[in-house]
């Protein structure tokens, strides 16, 4: 009777189990089983099922998943690394439920719904190596993600490890790596990382998406309630030509011809004035000064070395109006989209702690404003005002 061989495949295996279980469950045996029950079914299974992963088995707080492709293992890797980092912000160190992950991919033997072979117990050993919230893959598996996804894998050379002959590359990838890679760039290839919900509508899209909803719907509104306003006739217009010469320029050249002051010479230092270099260039000041009128302030815009400064004498109002535009910007956060670009003053991607706020001085925002960075994945940039 001739032997039935074995059904074998190429997969890429996934086992985690939960760092310092032991030491949880004494501490906390039912707490700590509702939480861990929790995890898996807000969390880990459904980030299983939508990366296509099959769970071989469960051990108490470890299992084991099948995915058929690499690259949907790591991304399901990282996404319930970064899940639990986020579930973990507000509980404390000594009750947190942290995975440890080991990758491999190799050829494996299935049997009743059951995996064996080389390729699972790498894996196994792989997980041991890994710190809590963190993974650990093979380097079969780091090379299978080159160029196909944004992650750099911290190449911790070959290893001997129990029970397996021959040495394995371990490539491994910390907590703190996990949650501040760079954002992922939405794309149908295998290049695109992960798809953590639906794309958002920036500021500016949602502007013109509202601009031209007006317009089509006010604009013929606006016209017809408009074309049928009389124009004025001649006696209206000599009643308006015959006020005073104030009502005139008031009712007529203040509305349509704005007075612009004229701006003074950039080159010679006036009454009151600071020496060149002293002011930050950009910046706006307004300042006291004898060659302005009654009434009147002297407005500097600092300039650079390329760039002269900008001087001119206008009102008290006039300034005091330019002021408060000045620090309504200020005080108005500026908010950038994540990508994988630093901005200027920003320390790389993977040094911060994750979900830390952190303030630094940056070229990227406005005089007054300094970069607010909350780190996490992906990182929340904007700017915003000093005080």
């Amino acid at each position: 009777m001739p032997t039935q061989r074995a059904e074998r495949r190429l997969a890429a295996i996934l086992t985690a189990d939960v760092a310092e279980y032991s030491r949880l469950m004494g501490a906390d045996e039912g707490g700590t089983l509702r939480r861990f029950k929790a995890h898996r079914r807000a969390l880990v299974d459904p980030k299983i099922a939508q990366y296509r992963g099959r769970i071989v088995k469960t051990t108490g707080d470890g299992m084991l998943v099948e995915f058929a492709s690499v690259v949907d293992a790591v991304r399901c890797a990282v996404e319930i690394q970064c899940g639990m980092a986020e579930r973990n912000l507000n509980v404390p160190d000594d009750k947190r439920i942290e995975f440890r992950v080991g990758i491999n991919v190799g050829d494996i033997i299935i049997e009743g719904g059951d995996i064996f072979g080389d390729g699972v117990n790498v894996a196994a050993r792989l997980e041991a190596l890994a710190e809590a919230g963190g993974i650990c893959v093979s380097g079969r598996v780091q090379e299978d993600i080159v160029g196909r996804l944004p992650i750099s894998f911290e190449d911790r050379g070959e290893q001997h490890v129990k029970n397996i002959a021959r040495p394995i590359r371990i490539c491994a990838l910390g907590p703190n790596a996990i949650v501040e890679l760079p954002p992922p760039l939405d794309s149908e290839e295998d290049g695109a990382a992960y798809v953590r919900g639906p794309p958002r509508i920036g500021p500016t899209a949602t502007t013109a998406m509202l601009l031209v909803f007006a317009v089509a719907v006010l604009g013929p509104w606006w016209l017809i309630r408009h074309s049928g306003e009389a124009t004025p006739s001649h006696s209206e217009n000599g009643a308006a030509a015959a006020k005073s010469g104030k009502e005139a320029r008031i009712g007529t050249q203040a509305e349509f011809s704005p007075y612009e002051p004229p701006e003074l010479n950039p080159s010679v230092l006036l009454p009151g004035e600071p020496p060149f270099g002293t002011l930050r260039s950009g910046t706006r000041y307004t300042l006291q000064s004898s060659a302005c009128r009654p009434g009147e302030v002297l407005e500097i815009v600092a300039g650079s070395d390329k760039i002269p400064r900008r001087k001119r004498c206008i009102s008290d109002n006039i300034a005091a109006g330019a002021k408060a535009a000045d620090e309504a910007r200020i005080a108005a956060p500026t908010e950038f989209a994540p990508n994988n670009e630093l901005l200027p003053g920003e320390p790389p991607f993977g040094t911060l702690r994750y979900g830390t706020r952190y303030t630094f001085q940056s070229s990227a925002c406005r005089p007054g404003q300094v970069l607010e960075i909350i780190a996490g994945w992906p990182r929340r940039r904007r700017c915003i005002s000093a005080n």
